[in-house]
């Protein structure tokens, strides 16, 4: 869809969702409805199963890029070794073995226990869906803090999971971010209660989940101090996760490079310098840059579609939501879109305190509505409200998320979103006999072999020594060369690599003119097979440069 086709699909799918909102509350008002508690478990308890089957069958119908790769890499490693190097990322960014010198990311090594014993991507993919689906516990217990209906506390849950940004988080191959979930709604229910040894546990694993979720727990130690008047812990909070943050980036991260460190989020800010101390002057001395960088309509109406499926409730409890200022700022503050996407998982860490400001806020609209309209009672209206979110979040989700409701999942011509890489229309998810052959080359290829290979076929290698991404030959500092290359010219969507100007796109306009890069070099390279569109290479000899010379 073009940008006007899309903004009319929003207006139309926000329009609907508030209607149909409205009339869910109308019909409980006036007929007395009460959903089920057996009914709102079904709803909770399916999806972990779609997430689940979703990932595995995106897997094999290689619609996974490299970015999976690399953490199945990094879990094998971990398995295998103990050390956390991911090889793959060396040969993209030299110096990044460690893979913590790109993400402080120590938390990973709790998956590479399961992943000891059962070494398989559907191993990561069960793990990511448990360790999901265990937020609903503390959300839970948090809900009944503020309403006593176990029925409100499980329609929150149900209102969580089917949440379209959870499930887009959920159903994006990999990542660390997104355990900030669980672990903060842990932090905030032990916060609630008091349980200081609890909290302080959770307070320490969030801040172990990626460096950057410090500057999020750094905002919630401000909201403590300023607004709940909880000075000593909340001081404490923000202290720990600032100095966690610098020791971190500016000590431990450099320290595990093996060359000269560049933060990898450095990029983000580009448009005002390399360096922090570079962004932080053009920042203020470039004002209407900054001012047109995080007021872009793209980014700001990305953050509100984090409101949209709760009928944007979670803002009658503003304070809260300051602890989201630091991590959707840092979205806002960055040069491309996707960082502030909704349909990504950048934002994780802000979700918990979205769903926090909801439970804060609800028996503030209840009670204001008894009060307004005394002809229902109380507990009619806590529950019309309930029936209203949930009418929101669903409908939210038929027009803005990736389950097997929303229109995108059967129609290919709508899509929320048009990210090259993210697609969930039902024909993503068909696993067919060209897919499965994949597997036939990748047991030809040695195991300690370094391979270059097409994005969506690098999943498939994580057990190999090193993957590049395709076009990519040679490693950026010239110490590591591709001795394999796997490519499948039947599958349309490729993504060349950064490392490779203009193959980003290039591969995809004109895939055949890299293809030659090895297939007219038949001194350098000889096909091992090829088969169904498939073709795997091997390096007969060493080559001296990342573009073979094309000249007849």
């Amino acid at each position: 869809m073009n940008t006007t086709s899309l903004l009319i699909y929003y207006c139309i799918g926000i329009a609907v969702t508030i209607v149909t909102a409205i009339a869910a509350c109308t019909v409980t008002l006036k007929r007395t409805f009460r959903i089920p508690q057996w009914m709102l478990l079904g709803i909770v308890g399916i999806v972990p199963l779609l997430l689940l089957i979703g990932q595995i069958l995106k897997y094999e119908s290689l619609h996974m890029y490299v970015d999976v790769s690399h953490w199945l890499q990094l879990l094998h490693t971990i398995a295998t070794t103990g050390k956390p190097h991911a090889e793959s990322v060396e040969l993209m960014v030299p110096g990044g073995l460690n893979y913590l010198s790109i993400h402080f990311v120590p938390l990973i090594a709790f998956f590479a226990i399961p992943f000891a014993f059962f070494p398989s991507p559907y191993t990561l993919f069960i793990c990511n869906v448990l360790a999901m689906s265990s937020a609903v516990i503390p959300l839970y217990l948090l809900a009944r803090q503020y309403v006593p209906h176990r029925t409100f506390a499980f329609g929150v849950v149900a209102a969580l999971f089917w949440y379209p940004t959870l499930q887009y988080i959920t159903l994006y191959e990999f990542e660390t971010l997104r355990l900030s979930i669980p672990i903060l709604l842990w932090m905030l229910y032990f916060c609630e209660q008091r349980r200081l040894s609890w909290y302080w546990t959770f307070v320490v694993l969030a801040l172990l989940v990626r460096e950057e979720v410090s500057l999020t727990m750094f905002m919630f130690g401000c909201y403590l101090f300023w607004q709940e008047r909880n000075r000593t812990i909340g001081l404490a909070t923000a202290l720990l996760s600032a100095a966690y943050f610098v020791l971190v980036t500016s000590l431990l991260m450099p320290e595990l490079r093996g060359a000269a460190y560049t933060p990898i989020a450095a990029g983000w800010f580009s448009q005002f310098g390399t360096t922090p101390t570079e962004i932080l002057r053009g920042i203020l001395t470039h004002p209407t840059l900054f001012a047109r960088t995080i007021f872009s309509p793209i980014k700001i109406a990305n953050i509100a579609m984090l409101f949209v499926p709760l009928l944007f409730i979670p803002l009658f409890a503003p304070m809260i939501l300051m602890s989201i200022l630091a991590n959707t700022g840092v979205g806002l503050l960055s040069g491309a879109s996707e960082h502030s996407s909704y349909m990504l998982y950048y934002l994780s860490p802000s979700i918990p305190f979205i769903f926090y400001a909801l439970i804060k806020a609800w028996p503030k609209c209840t009670v204001w509505l008894s009060q307004q309209y005394t002809s229902f009672p109380l507990l009619q209206w806590e529950y019309a409200a309930l029936h209203t979110m949930l009418a929101g979040v669903i409908m939210a989700g038929v027009f803005f998320g990736p389950s097997p409701l929303a229109i995108q999942f059967w129609s290919n011509q709508l899509r929320p979103a048009p990210f090259r890489t993210q697609n969930f229309h039902w024909s993503t998810y068909v696993v067919t006999d060209h897919h499965r052959k994949a597997d036939e080359f990748v047991h030809r290829i040695p195991d300690d072999a370094i391979v270059s290979a097409e994005q969506f076929l690098a999943p498939k290698l994580f057990q190999k020594k090193g993957t590049m991404v395709f076009p990519q030959l040679v490693s950026p500092d010239g110490k590591h060369q591709a001795e394999y290359v796997f490519i499948d010219k039947t599958n349309p969507m490729k993504t060349g690599v950064a490392t490779i100007p203009d193959s980003w796109d290039g591969l995809r306009k004109r895939p055949q003119f890299y293809y030659d890069w090895v297939e007219q070099h038949p001194e350098q390279w000889e096909r091992v097979h090829a088969d169904d569109g498939y073709f795997l290479y091997h390096r007969k000899r060493v080559a001296t440069t990342n573009k073979p010379d094309l000249r007849p």
